[in-house]
This record gives structure tokens, sequence and C-alpha cells, in this order.
């Protein structure tokens, strides 16, 4: 290596290393700063993620964050920034300050926002670009965090970090997926893999042979191959101290290694927000991983409803990748669109999803293709949020390999699966058991307690599960299933999981617990769903077979007019099938309306439905004239038309051979028709 190489080397691990985090003036506000990648090539796309938590026992005031944008990266659209985030002029040029107006945070709350900026084409090798943001609380400033990257050419590896819940809750089991690549042309040696674990947790296990020492998580890759990469985990115990509004960062996991005899290395940042509770849950799907160029890669995005009540005005937003073909908005599943007809890289995708039951959820899907030109190496990451009206907020990010995963012989017994389901309630007595592929794992013992104890305990390998991925030991994010014909009594039931391979047993999952037999599904609302002129409808919707009682709930434009239960013989569903309806005297105001329908049964209640708007007295129908319509000897006629039962005026307009001779409006009074 010359001079000129040590000199570069030396230089970016100085500066991979530096960052100035979180100094505050105000304790219980907190701000972390993500910038991947790092190093950043030249016309690359930066992801920056701000996230600010309040750890305190009371609101903070109103908060502002800003962040000052830095040289060397491309102009940056306002529309391209999550959260209202905005720079003076309508977009961010170099040295301006890009502001979010964050408003009021509750004790344990906290919020992330996003851009993602490309970096100039013309930058230097070795250009140290930094990021720094700072907080205001009622326009002092609280605390501030900065973040640097290096722009370097070429750069060999590659790396990612994706946790399984964000927020995660105290007391909780966190999975940290830390996927990586070596896109050079030749095999690296000496090759590394290092995960530092955040404070306020404690290490479970690590996939893959990773050793825990001084707080650090190794995995010695030693020669890995050009054009590959490769995924391990860690999962931790979130400690029951770590206060709501706390953020989780991990500083930094890096690969590094030597190509040619010349040091290189990348790093990636986390930061994972702690929640006392979450009444939202995230997730993405992507297959295949790994995924070739020109492949289509299908997405699957979940949200559920954790709490107990309705959570509406849920939104969800993806970023859309830079390394994927342009999507016709016609592909995207349950209305989601991108500005314009396509969705383009960094765009954000936009699903409105509304209200959301208790309990319930909805997967939404788009299957966009990955580039032609996409290199051998490249990680290609989705980024997720999910929001509601009351200001909870969920987050997910998933990432895939373009090209192969390396070659890897297991070692070490395997660590613990994550449960997928059943969870909740059901109503099927055999139901599909669901869970994650461990990386290694060989055989999985499914166990199984209804209300009357055990009744399943039982092993099954890799392949009679049907697990995706189930020799390798650097992917978990396959799937296993598994359908045993044993009954389930009804009550509740808890299920687990244990991993084995030929070095040994893994540890049980953490238990997941469900009912069967439990209360009934949501309906589905037929009608009223348009424009209606009666002011005592009736109310109908699909029968649900396990609900015995009915809750109709009606607003107006009053506000709530009808919140009442039926018996399933009441609403004339006493079967289960068809439909059911229901005609209350409760007579609705004018305007706009929207009503739900809940289920119940002996098991508790069910969700609510989807809801359905209409409106009440719209605009009348037209009348049908009756006289004069042949010759007539009369000069001051009488006008006589069928009267319309919700009109209140009527306009009479009548031409004669000289032109309009009359033009006026009469109430429905005045023309003899007010019944």
């Amino acid at each position: 290596m010359n001079a000129i190489d040590r000199k570069n080397v030396l230089f970016y691990f100085f500066f991979s290393l530096f960052s100035l985090v979180g100094f505050s003036a105000h304790a219980s506000i907190n701000l972390g700063v993500e910038v991947n990648p790092n190093p950043v090539q030249p016309n690359e796309v930066v992801n920056i993620a701000l996230t600010v938590g309040n750890s305190g026992a009371s609101s903070t005031g109103s908060l502002v964050l800003q962040l000052k944008y830095p040289e060397f990266l491309n102009v940056l659209s306002n529309s391209l920034i999550s959260d209202a985030g905005t720079c003076p002029g309508g977009s961010c040029s170099a040295n301006e300050f890009l502001t979010w107006t964050l408003g009021t945070l509750a004790p344990g709350a906290s919020i992330t926002v996003t851009l993602p900026p490309i970096v100039w084409s013309g930058t230097p090798a070795g250009t140290l670009v930094s990021f720094e943001a700072e907080v205001f609380e009622d326009n002092n400033s609280v605390v501030s965090a900065s973040r640097s990257v290096v722009v370097q050419p070429n750069s060999v590896f590659d790396i990612a970090i994706d946790e399984d819940l964000n927020p995660v809750e105290p007391g909780q089991l966190l999975t940290y997926a830390i996927t990586f690549a070596n896109r050079g042309a030749v095999n690296t040696t000496n090759t590394q893999l290092t995960f530092p674990l955040p404070a306020g947790v404690s290490f479970v296990s690590a996939s893959g042979g990773g050793v825990l020492s001084n707080g650090v998580v190794t995995w010695n890759l030693q020669t890995f191959p050009a054009k590959k990469g490769g995924r391990r985990t860690v999962t931790v115990d979130v400690n029951n101290s770590v206060t709501p509004g706390s953020l989780l960062e991990v500083d930094a996991a890096k690969i590094s290694g030597q190509a040619n005899f010349v040091d290189h290395s990348a790093q990636a940042l986390a930061v994972t927000r702690v929640a006392s509770t979450s009444p939202l849950a995230l997730a993405i799907e992507l297959n295949p991983d790994p995924v070739q160029p020109n492949e289509v890669l299908q997405t699957a995005l979940t949200v559920g409803n954790t709490s107990g009540t309705t959570l509406f005005g849920v939104t969800l937003q993806l970023r859309y990748n830079e390394w994927l073909n342009q999507v016709s908005n016609t592909l995207i599943s349950d209305g989601g669109i991108c500005p314009g007809s396509t969705c383009n890289g960094k765009e954000f995708l936009t699903w409105t999803l509304g209200a959301l039951a208790p309990g319930a959820s909805i997967t939404v899907t788009l299957p966009p293709i990955v580039w032609s030109g996409t290199p051998a190496g490249t990680l290609v990451s989705f980024e997720a949020v999910v929001d509601e009206d009351n200001a909870s907020q969920a987050l997910a990010s998933q990432t895939v390999l373009v090209g192969a995963y390396e070659p890897q012989v297991c070692s070490g017994s395997p660590h613990a699966s994550r449960l997928r389901e059943p969870v909740g309630s059901i109503n099927d007595s055999t139901p599909v058991y669901s869970w994650y592929a461990v990386p290694g794992a060989s055989q999985y013992l499914l166990w199984v307690n209804d209300s009357t104890g055990n009744v399943i305990n039982k092993w099954y390998t890799a392949q009679e599960a049907s697990c995706s991925n189930e020799s390798s030991c650097d992917s978990s994010y396959g799937i296993c299933s598994i359908t045993p014909t044993k009954q389930l009594a009804s009550g509740n039931a808890t299920w687990w999981i244990q991993s084995w391979n030929s070095h040994g047993v893994g540890p049980f999952s953490s238990a997941m617990n469900f009912n069967v037999g439990g209360p009934p599904p949501p309906t589905t609302l037929i009608s009223p769903n348009s424009t209606i002129t009666d002011t005592t409808p009736t109310y109908t919707w699909e029968a649900v077979p396990t609900s015995t009682w009915y809750y109709l709930w009606v607003n107006d434009s009053t506000g709530n007019v009808i919140k009442t239960w039926y018996t399933a013989s009441q609403a004339n569903c006493a079967s289960g099938t068809g439909d059911c309806s229901i005609t209350p005297s409760t007579v609705l105001a004018n305007g706009s309306g929207i009503w739900w329908v809940q289920t119940w049964n002996s098991h508790g209640y069910g969700p609510w439905s989807e809801p359905l708007n209409f409106n009440v007295g719209g605009p009348p129908p037209p009348t049908t004239l009756v006289s004069p319509k042949t010759t007539i000897a009369d000069t001051t006629p009488t006008y006589t038309w069928e009267a319309v039962s919700n009109s209140t005026w009527y306009y009479l307009w009548v031409n004669d051979s000289t032109g309009n001779v009359i033009k006026t409006w009469y109430t429905a009074s005045q023309a003899n028709c007010a019944s």
C-alpha cells in the first residue's frame, strides 16, 4: 500500500468513528441520528433518520427539529422529506436549515422523520459529510447531535441493520438482522463483522457462531467471497428499567477486511424507540431473498391494531427503493399511490387505510422489478412507517441481497425462533402454526397447550415444516408452517417452538397466546352507503355465523345518535347467514353520517367493522311536469307538477314567444304541496 492509500485509510478510519451524539440541556428529550451507509459513494443515496423521544414524566413544550443541510449533496425537494419537513423555497440546498415542527410530545412518546439526499457525483474521495441536528423546545435549544459519513468511490463493503420491532417495549425481546455484502471484484481476507450492543439491553443469542465479549458480538468471517452477501442476527432482551421515550442506539455495526492487501470497512447505525405500549404493529416481507436483477420482488406490508380500541386515520408510507424499476399505481393493492401515476426511487408510496378495528390487520402488496443493471452484492432496503390520528407511530425495515449469499457451514446450536400465528382470537380448532425459520436449524419442536393442558408435543424436520432457507445460516426471514390434525378445545391456548441442529438444542421461543372459538370476526357493512333521502333508514350488514349480538353505532351531522345492541334475531339474521338489517326509529339530521357495527358472542367482543359514510337529505330529484302541455286559451294558466318528497322550494321558469317571462322561486307551501 502506498502513502496515499495509507492516508486515505487512516482518514476514513478516524472519521468513520467520529460522532457527537446527544448533547442535551433537557434530560428527558432524546435525539438520535442515523446516517447510512458509511462510507457512501458519489451519486449514492444517503438514508437519514432523525428520532426525537420524550423519556420524561410530563409532556414537552412545543418542539422544533432542525437539520443543517450539508455541502456535497444534490438539491433535495421538500416532497421527498417526511412529516412536512421543509427547506426555504421548496427544496434543500447546502447550508440551509431543514425544519420540522413537531409540536408537543407526550411522556414516553417519540417520532422519527426521514430524508433521502444523494451525494453529488463530483464529490472528491475522502470528503467528510456531516449532518448536524438540533431540537428546540419553546424556542430554546435542548438537545443536539451530529453524524458524519465519508465519501469513498467503489467502496467494497455494504451493511444494513433491520430491527424486528420499532418501537419495542421494556421486557420484550428485540432481534437485529445485520445484512452485509462484499461488492468488490475479489475475495476479502481477515474479514470480521462486529455488532455493539446498545445500552439498556441484555444479550440473549447470536446466530452463526457470534461471540459476545465486552458488549460486542464478533463473527470471524475469514475469507469472504466477492459479489456475495450474508446475514447474522442478534437477539437482546430490553431491560425493564429502560424508560419509555428512550432510544436504543447501535453505534455501529461494522464489517472490515482486506482486498488486495488494502483495508476496507463499512458501518451501519440503528436507533430503536422504546415505548410502554404500541397500538400499531408493522412488518415487511420480501420474496425472494436473494433476488436477481430483472426479477420481481414480491413485497407485502402488514399493519395490525394491537390495542383494544378502533384506530382512526391509519396511514402507511413506504419509501420506494432506488434500485427498483418504476411500478404503476395500478399494480399496487388497496389504493396505494405514488405521486403521478408511477413510483420512482425514494418517492413515498402511500396507503390511506382509515379506521382499523381492535385486533384487526391488513396486508398491502406491490410487485416491483429489480433494475436489470443492479450489481451483484447490492443491498436493497425497504423502510416503512405507519401512524394514526392519536400520533402513535410504528416503523419497519427489511433488506434483501441482489445476487447470492455466501456458502456457509453452521456452527453452534440454533437460537430461538420468532412466532407469527396463531395469535389473538381464532375460530379454527386445527390452526396453521407459523414461525420464522432459524438459521441452521434442522428440526423444530411444536409445543401447544389448550384449555385442557398440553395437547401437541412433536418434532418436525425443517422440510416437513416447509421452511424456506432452512439450510442457510445467514437468513432468518424464511417462514415455517405446519398444520397438525389435533383439534384444540375452546378457550385460551399457548404455543412455543424449540429449534435443534446437530450441535444441540436451541432455546424455546417466547410464548404466544391465542383463544380458540373466541369473539366473532368483524362484519361487513352494506347500506346506507351513499346519499339517501330517508331520515330513518334501514341499516344492513352481512351476518357473522358466530355472532349472537350486534352493536349499531351511528353518527349524523350532530354527533352520535344511535348506539344500541341488537340480538341476531332482532336483526333478522339468527341463522348466521345472509344479511342482518334493522330500522331504528331515530330520525337523522341532514348532512354527513357514518356508521359501524361491532360483533359479540359469549367469548367476548369482536372487532368493529370498517365504517361506511352516507349523506342524509341530499339535493332532491327532479319533478315531473303535468300542465299546461297543449294548446290553451288562458293567458294566465295554472302550472301543475308532481310534488317531490324532500323538496322545500320550486323554481318556475317560463318562456313564451317573446322570450323569458317568469323565473320565480316558490316554497312548497306556496305551491300547495307542503305535505
